[in-house]
């Protein structure tokens, strides 16, 4: 249709819209979808709050959840002080969706001045902990770095989860978490750097572990190292001592600030002047060696053991910081071992080692380690655990003492087993004193019957009374069947005939005092794996020796092995009195390694591999001490085990493939990392695990010792 032309009268001509038109329409168009887009949004100033508490607690969570969603969006447009309370007042919750969405919707809250100021002075000293949590989850969310110092209430609460929290929350304002770390000023880093240093005291053995994290990423002030060296002496768990050393380490070698060691040389505390000196060792951000060597020098003569101990080898590793080569057995005297055994020598350790990615970190680690146990052999030729063990006389396995020779023959044999596995015996290789004199031990050990256990047997007290006279009969199992491993694995390496009648009278003694169908265990039924694995390793390898060796006792093996398994998951019973005791990672690893020895059906030991494949190793001690509880704690979700490591390091060894590398890749490198060095304890393992509280630092070490050993120290798959 034409446009009219108004002043003429003339129709005008059609033209297309002009710009004005089309701006006409956009505008329309924009007021439209901006009136549709006002309809969907809530509008917050209608929300009665009377009304959404009474909804909030209402017994339909999915009522209460739509009343949660209202509320957030309520006290994000408004900002009231009352919709917090009223938000607050969810916190004990019985419903974990409710609790979920609560802690999803703090970072959409939003916090007046008012707010904060109740949150400090009201939140934050509920006698509630659910209240005191959510306070310092949201304070941690929506709180500046410098006001965090305004909520140090939480360093000391009551609760340790929620004193946890509060150390992850400020280990995240740590100036490395941050990729643009924000500018602290003069007083907000001292200020968290005294927090830390509080939860560095912490009762809570996580708590600490986190503060020291922490501590960790502040390598621009030389108060976190300070903090750490003084805490040092004080604290209680091995594991901790050994991070603070490698802290500091780390602290130094980041800042180059090394000067600061040499004013702790002349610390009044021993402790401190050996962590400074083994600390100089290990450090590669220091300069002007010479001037630490000289400082080190001067350290009186008559410092206590450790202190020289420590200074002694860092200077050597200033002076020369390469590791000497490892001397490995080339033969061994006399016949060549068994199959099962070669591998101990050139050139198939060279081979195993390369084909199963063990390499001269893990040969070196073997050494120093063997070195430990060297210096550390009694005179008798045995091995003290009480001298070695700092949960002696703390142990809450009640079947045990430490204050004794009790479980001296185990370790001693777990120890002869180690220098067995690097090649030596009493006849030859770089440790054949030590062999011949732990040899004499067990042959003094061993009695008419061929049993080996110490000569005046068990000692009652009354932490073990309650498990009733029998229980004995464990100590005793462990003691003889790890020095019958010995004595035939022994026998297997040189076929030395006065061996040859140790180790027969010790396989005799086994079959000639049975116990109903289970002649090496100590309980009539279903198990421990413990002992009763050493004496099937024992069986089989004497196989392959003229050591006499019944054809029912193989037999009994696998009936052993059958019951103890349960089919479905390939797992091993475990019924044991005492409570710890249970059908875990150890019984299962040691029972895999077993239904390997005898060949068992293939797909029972797929079941258990499997199953074990679900604990990769992991670092964290099984035990500690509390300061608000004097006796010694079990730590939860904790699956750190000296004994299954060993035993999924032999099976996965054994089966190879991707089971061996994805278990070898983690483990070996758990195993370097938290080796000792430098001091008394340079070269071993802390006793950390659940039965190192017995064995103590001897049983570790012996363990992680024999584990990176597996790659050549048998061959049963051909």
């Amino acid at each position: 249709m034409q446009e009219l032309n108004l002043t003429t009268g003339a129709e005008a001509p059609w033209r297309p819209y002009g710009a004005k038109s089309a701006q006409r329409i956009l505008i329309i168009l924009f007021l439209a979808l901006l009136c549709i887009f006002t309809l969907n949004i809530p509008n917050v100033n209608s929300y009665d709050l009377d009304v959404l508490a009474k909804d909030l607690h209402s017994p339909d969570e999915s009522r209460a959840l739509i009343a949660l969603n209202e509320l957030i969006e309520y006290q994000a447009h408004i900002q009231s002080l009352d919709s917090i309370k009223l938000l607050f007042s969810l916190s004990s919750s019985p419903s974990d969706k409710i609790r979920s969405a609560i802690e999803k919707s703090i970072p959409r809250l939003k916090l007046t001045d008012e707010i904060l100021e109740w949150l400090r002075t009201d939140a934050a000293k509920s006698p509630n902990k659910d209240i005191r949590m959510l306070t310092l989850r949201i304070v941690a969310v929506h709180s500046p770095l410098d006001m965090m110092p305004g909520f140090s209430g939480f360093v000391y609460d009551p609760d340790e989860k929620i004193r946890l929290e509060n150390i992850k929350s400020l280990k995240e304002h740590a100036p490395h978490d941050r990729e643009h770390p924000l500018e602290r000023n003069e007083t907000s880093t001292p200020e968290m750097i005294h927090l830390l240093a509080v939860a560095l005291t912490d009762g809570y053995y996580q708590v600490r572990k986190t503060a020291l994290e922490t501590l960790g990423k502040y390598n621009d002030t030389p108060q976190a190292i300070e903090i750490i060296v003084k805490r040092y002496p004080a604290e209680t768990s091995m594991t901790l001592q050994f991070e603070m050393e490698e802290t500091i380490v780390s602290l130094i070698d980041q800042s180059g600030k090394g000067d600061i060691l040499l004013d702790y040389l002349e610390s009044d505390s021993p402790p401190i002047r050996a962590l400074i000196c083994r600390i100089i060792g290990k450090s590669t951000g220091i300069n002007k060696k010479e001037t630490y060597i000289k400082a080190l020098t001067a350290l009186p003569a008559d410092s206590p053991a450790d202190v020289i101990a420590s200074k002694d080898w860092a200077l050597k590793q200033l002076k020369d910081r390469r590791p000497g080569p490892v001397k490995v057995a080339i033969k061994p005297a006399g016949r060549m071992p068994i199959t099962s055994l070669i591998n101990r020598f050139e050139p198939g350790r060279a081979e195993m080692l390369l084909k199963y990615n063990g390499d001269d970190r893990t040969e070196n680690a073997v050494r120093l380690g063997l070195e430990w146990l060297y210096r550390n052999q009694e005179s008798d030729g045995s091995w003290n655990c009480a001298k070695h063990n700092p949960w002696s006389n703390k142990s809450p396995i009640p079947s045990f003492t430490n204050d004794d020779e009790l479980v001296d023959p185990s370790v001693t044999g777990l120890s002869l087993l180690c220098f067995l596995g690097d090649g030596s015996t009493h006849q030859s290789g770089l440790y054949q004193d030590v062999v011949r004199k732990g040899l004499e031990f067990i042959k003094s050990a061993q009695d008419k019957t061929g049993c080996v256990n110490i000569p005046k047997g068990h000692i009652h007290n009354q932490r073990c009374l309650p498990h009733g006279d029998d229980h004995g009969q464990l100590v005793r199992r462990y003691n003889h069947n790890i020095s019958t491993l010995f004595l035939v694995e022994l026998y297997a390496m040189t076929n030395d005939t006065q061996i040859k009648d140790m180790a027969q009278r010790a396989l005799e003694h086994s079959k000639n005092t049975p116990e109903p169908g289970f002649p090496w265990s100590f309980y009539l039924e279903p198990t421990d794996m413990g002992p009763s694995i050493f004496y099937i390793l024992a069986l089989r390898i004497a196989q392959e020796t003229d050591l006499l060796v019944s054809a029912k006792e193989i037999a009994q093996t696998k009936v052993y092995l059958d019951r103890l398994t349960d089919k479905p998951s390939g797992r091993i019973v475990h019924i044991c009195a005492i409570p710890i005791c249970f059908g875990g990672m150890d019984s299962t690893a040691s029972g895999l390694f077993g239904h390997i020895l005898i060949k068992s059906d293939p797909a029972i030991i797929a079941k258990g591999a499997n199953w074990l494949r679900q604990f990769p190793p992991q670092w964290e001690p099984f035990y500690q001490y509390n300061d608000y509880y004097p006796n010694l704690l079990f730590l939860e979700n904790n699956i750190m085990n000296e004994w299954h490591w060993y035993y999924q390091t032999l099976a996965f060894r054994q089966l190879g493939g991707d089971y061996w590398t994805e278990w070898n890749n983690k483990h070996k490198e758990v195993l370097l990392k938290h080796q000792r060095q430098g001091g008394l304890w340079d070269g071993s393992w802390d006793p950390e695990g659940p039965w190192a509280t017995i064995g103590g630092r001897v049983y570790s070490t012996a363990f992680s010792i024999l584990s990176l050993q597996a790659y050549y120290s048998y061959e049963f798959t051909k």
